[in-house]
């Protein structure tokens, strides 16, 4: 059998398959790191006794499973590409027409699940930086009233960017970048939030308690920072 195609666009389209390909094989590895300190954190939970402990592990197994479902989904969608590639090299442009248009249509369909789970998956993860927030504020709202205005705008801008996905509404570049940006803004109010209210604390337990438990609120001023850099 002769296979024959535009050099253009298999070049084009094979260029999408092998970032594709690089892109989840990265993001395989991530999740194995990940699924190891899940696991950790879940051992470390149900060893832990207080208030609180079935909050965190419904947080835990929520990010879990959101994480696990969009990396289903990212590896279907990468087969998806690779069949595109298979079916442009061995069929005719006029047979494979109809085929690539219903791949096209299941692959938009899929960036956009893709889209809302990661906006629901980053709603769950600010929500809880935002309890630890109120809780650091000791359970007053007022503090947690902007980060929270925040995260429903991320939410919902991210949700409508999501139809631009599916072709039912016409998303500019402007508005495709908006999560990002609200949810970096609100990463920073609330790291600012936390970060300066322990630091607060510190300059109070530093009066009482010397220099012993002021090393204890750096180290946990640190643990607040690094992970937001």
């Amino acid at each position: 059998m002769k296979y024959t195609v535009g050099s253009g666009l298999f070049n084009h389209q094979w260029s999408v398959l092998s970032e594709d390909v690089i892109s989840v094989c990265l993001e395989l590895v991530l999740y194995g790191i990940y699924l190891v300190l899940f696991i950790l954190a879940i051992c470390t939970l149900a060893r832990r006794k207080g208030a609180g402990k079935k909050l965190l592990l419904g947080y835990a197994w929520t990010m879990a499973a959101f994480g696990t479902v969009q990396l289903v989904i990212r590896l279907v969608d990468t087969v998806l590409i690779a069949r595109c590639v298979e079916i442009l090299v061995k069929q005719d442009s006029f047979t494979s027409q109809p085929k690539l248009a219903k791949l096209a249509l299941l692959s938009r369909s899929l960036e956009t699940a893709q889209t809302v789970i990661l906006a629901g998956n980053n709603f769950v993860t600010d929500s809880l930086l935002l309890y630890r927030c109120f809780m650091i504020w000791g359970s007053d709202w007022r503090p947690v009233v902007l980060p929270g205005v925040l995260i429903a705008c991320t939410f919902v801008i991210g949700c409508v960017t999501s139809l631009g996905f599916s072709g039912l509404i016409l998303v500019s570049v402007t508005l495709a970048r908006l999560p990002y940006v609200f949810a970096a803004l609100t990463n920073l109010v609330l790291v600012v939030l936390i970060g300066g209210r322990v630091w607060y604390i510190r300059q109070d337990a530093r009066v009482v308690a010397g220099n012993e438990l002021r090393n204890r609120y750096d180290t946990v001023i640190v643990m607040v920072y690094i992970p937001s850099l």
